[in-house]
């Protein structure tokens, strides 16, 4: 946010929207370009999408640029520095997904998060602390939530990994605990949770796996399990059950639907309402295939070999690691497979604010720069061929 009244120099703007495309929607650039010159006069601007700066700042003009963040993912080709609109995919699954993810299934363990304002802690010894609840009855649930998402939000980023194969429930049951101490001196133990959590980017359908019977009016028992009417229906097939059924089939009228005993082991408990959110939505090995699939055959293998990763959610541990060897399996032989990470965590996060004042240093910026002349003369529309 720009807290000054006026500018007196030029600025470079970042473009993305909302549901993380990196296209620049015509009137919203307009929009910001008014602003930006009428209140703030400023005597001149480029705005410049985030996928072409986070390739500037790695120093190249081609590449496929996979940016994981808070809201979502989005893998962008890059060529001679223009974003190819055409190949551009992207995902609702970033880093704030994982939270919830995370923090569903904590609670879901019986684990309680508690917020840092709603306890004090006093000193009574050295390194003994005593802790006093605090209530504060107006909090509002959302701010309540926002405060745990913070603090899942740093065990993710403490404790999680994405994991060198996919996430099966069998093979990680046995995974060592890894201890976390919470703000209020309560020590909780992590095992599987720090491997299948990150393994949503790789496989959405973690969070779809549960055992959904929407909008049916079904009644019926299975050897002792009962299904109770609701707006959703939620079988909890445990391992005890999967070894005696193989298959549960539930007919009503035309429609019937198959389902797996043990499923729901391995879904995240708690994440149903983000089902439909992420029936459609690939995994990022997939995305990065179909982006470079859909760009023209001759540049495909300059983009294999130059895949960026940036944002916050791309800082987790072992995640090019795992990108790179997932997409060494399923892209073409003739693909040399390379991705590229700054070793940096901070510089990946910001990757894209490098990238900027990276242009912003070269001489050349200025015969890009949109112009308050040129604003006055042809209006804010033209900024569409200005920055392209």
């Amino acid at each position: 946010m720009i807290r000054c009244s006026r500018i007196y120099n030029p600025r470079v703007v970042l473009s993305r929207r909302k549901d993380g495309k990196v296209e620049c929607d015509i009137p919203e650039c307009a929009r910001a370009a008014e602003i930006m010159f009428e209140k703030y006069q400023v005597p001149a601007l480029f705005m410049a999408k985030n996928a072409v700066l986070t390739s500037f700042a790695s120093g190249r003009s081609t590449s496929l640029v996979v940016d994981s963040g808070g809201g979502s993912t989005t893998v962008a080709p890059v060529h001679d520095g223009y974003v190819l609109q055409k190949a551009v995919a992207t995902s609702p699954i970033g880093g704030e997904l994982l939270t919830d993810c995370l923090l569903k299934s904590l609670e879901h363990k019986g684990i309680s998060i508690k917020p840092r304002y709603a306890f004090k802690r006093k000193e009574i010894r050295t390194g003994e602390f005593q802790i006093f609840d605090l209530d504060f009855p107006n909090t509002t649930e959302s701010y309540k939530l926002y405060s745990q998402r913070v603090i899942v939000g740093d065990i993710k980023e403490c404790v999680c990994r994405a994991p060198d194969t996919p996430y099966d429930e069998t093979s990680y049951s046995n995974i060592p605990m890894t201890s976390y101490e919470l703000p209020d001196g309560q020590t909780i133990e992590i095992g599987a949770d720090r491997f299948k959590i990150p393994d949503v980017l790789f496989n959405p359908s973690l969070v779809q796996d549960n055992i959904l019977f929407k909008s049916m009016n079904i009644m019926r028992s299975f050897n002792g399990l009962g299904l109770v009417r609701h707006s959703y229906y939620v079988i909890e097939c445990g391992h005890d059950l999967a070894a005696e059924v193989e298959e549960l089939q539930v007919e009503s009228g035309a429609a019937t639907m198959m389902c797996r005993g043990g499923q729901s082991d391995v879904s995240i408990p708690g994440m149903e309402s983000f089902a439909e959110t992420t029936s459609s939505v690939r995994g990022l090995p997939q995305m990065v295939i179909e982006s470079i699939n859909k760009c023209d055959v001759d540049i495909r293998r300059e983009l294999y070999s130059s895949i960026l990763l940036s944002g916050g959610t791309a800082s987790m541990q072992q995640l090019k690691e795992r990108l790179e060897k997932d997409l060494l399996e399923e892209s073409p032989q003739a693909a040399r497979v390379k991705v590229l990470a700054s070793g940096n965590a901070t510089e990946r996060r910001f990757s894209v604010w490098i990238g900027g004042s990276i242009l912003a240093s070269l001489g050349s910026v200025q015969q890009m720069w949109f112009s308050k002349s040129e604003f006055e003369e042809h209006g804010a529309s033209y900024i569409q061929r200005k920055c392209p």
